[in-house]
């Protein structure tokens, strides 16, 4: 009897899940986005070969400006430096791979970390407004995630084409599999966009562009540096408020209000408190920031470089 109700169960379960499916077209046959899961068995002049199991034992992935390179449990963007041999990686790649022993192909994304505290990585073939949030169909078309705006502020603006990183802790065995994520990275949003701090030169680059400072506008401190918040977060394409009733700053830009206040080590991304080891600073009338702010706040991906330009 045990027996025929678990079964009952889970043929409704699986039958949710189908319905739920429904509601999205079939997802292409073809497979867009290739994975192996492995270590890494060598660096090269043109990327990494990848060796472990998935759509290729072994593949070499091709790196350039537009492959995204992630720290599988926070996220966040990171770069080449940060591959070594015998690291542990997911390759996302494209199916257009070569003739050769082991194939090459273009990576879209490396993801680091074991596969029991990585990201998944997507590509949006369609999406599905629900309440508080969306229903996702990957380009592949055998997963189909829920994100609330509980997980990512701006999910109700993902779009198809958008490429995201998800976690989640269970998937269904419909098909497509669903799953509820647990954490949800935007990567298109910002990705591209590379803050350098140049510390000799005294030179902040934003994507090339350069932000001239004053001689004083530097505080380095033990851990990180200090640079001017106004400067950089406009040339951002940030609004940058000073509220002297509440002594605070916010910064807006499309869905983004960010708030903050000197000598307090906590930041406020709409709702989401954000803690870092360093606080912001008055120095000669402007508010000075860590550059952990424009990472771990704004999730640009920062440089501090000992080097002149």
């Amino acid at each position: 009897m045990l027996k025929k109700i678990m079964f009952l169960c889970l043929s409704l379960f699986f039958l949710m899940g189908v319905a739920s499916a429904q509601q999205f077209s079939e997802g292409k046959s073809t497979r867009n986005v290739l994975q192996t899961t492995g270590k890494i068995k060598q660096l090269n002049e043109i990327g990494v070969n990848l060796l472990g199991e998935g759509d290729f034992k072994e593949v070499v992935l091709k790196l350039d400006d537009k492959t995204y390179i992630v720290d599988g449990i926070s996220g966040k963007l990171v770069t080449e430096k940060n591959l070594k041999k015998g690291l542990a990686i997911t390759g996302y790649y494209s199916p257009m791979t070569t003739r050769s022993i082991p194939p090459q192909s273009k990576a879209f994304a490396v993801v680091i970390g074991d596969t029991n505290d990585r990201a998944i990585y997507l590509q949006v073939e369609q999406v599905l407004k629900v309440p508080n949030g969306v229903r996702v169909l990957c380009t592949n078309g055998d997963r189909l995630v829920t994100i609330t705006s509980d997980v990512l502020v701006n999910a109700k603006n993902i779009k198809v084409g958008d490429e995201l990183l998800v976690w989640y802790r269970m998937m269904t065995m419909s098909l497509p599999g669903q799953a509820t994520a647990t954490k949800a990275v935007k990567l298109n949003t910002q990705a591209n966009c590379i803050i350098k701090l140049h510390e000799l030169a005294g030179v902040i680059a934003v994507n090339g562009q350069e932000i001239q400072l004053a001689s004083d506008d530097l505080l380095k401190q033990e851990r990180t540096v200090l640079v001017p918040l106004r400067a950089v977060a406009e040339k951002l394409g940030y609004k940058v408020e000073w509220l002297a009733e509440k002594q605070q700053v916010e910064l807006h830009k499309g869905w983004q209000t960010v708030t903050l206040k000197a000598q307090v080590t906590d930041y406020q991304l709409n709702n989401q408190m954000l803690k870092l080891d360093a606080a912001p600073q008055f120095n000669n009338g402007k508010i000075l920031v860590p550059m952990e702010f424009f990472s771990e706040v704004l999730a640009y991906t920062t440089e501090i470089l000992s080097t002149h330009i």
